[in-house]
């Protein structure tokens, strides 16, 4: 097998491409995309729908649905498709201790 650039792949049509050629990108496009992975979510803890969110960060499922409609949860949400939505925990954790922070310094303001 010869030795393929790469990068000279990326400015060919895909109908133009060899097979070997197709197999050299393709295999490119697995490892680039491996790096992203493991740099930035090596270490997620992925909590699945409200119930299980609420549970995690000890706290009462409207209170989740105040905080989503809010905007707070907005950094900590991995994935919704349809209903189901995937939460990083620990950012969703963070965002909620984070929002009641302030909620409690502006009714310390007010008194």
């Amino acid at each position: 097998m010869k030795k393929i650039d790469v990068f000279s792949l990326l400015e060919k049509p895909i109908w133009q491409l060899s097979g070997e050629e197709f197999i050299a990108l393709s295999a490119f496009a697995v490892r680039m995309a491996d790096d992203d992975d493991s740099s930035t979510v090596k270490n997620v803890t992925r909590i699945t729908g409200v119930r299980a969110l609420a549970q995690y960060i000890e706290c009462s499922e409207s209170m989740v649905y105040h905080l989503r409609r809010e905007g707070v949860l907005d950094t900590a949400i991995l994935s919704h498709v349809g209903k189901k939505i995937v939460f990083d925990g620990d950012r969703a954790r963070e965002l909620a201790e984070a929002y009641q922070s302030r909620q409690r310094a502006e009714r310390n303001n007010k008194d």
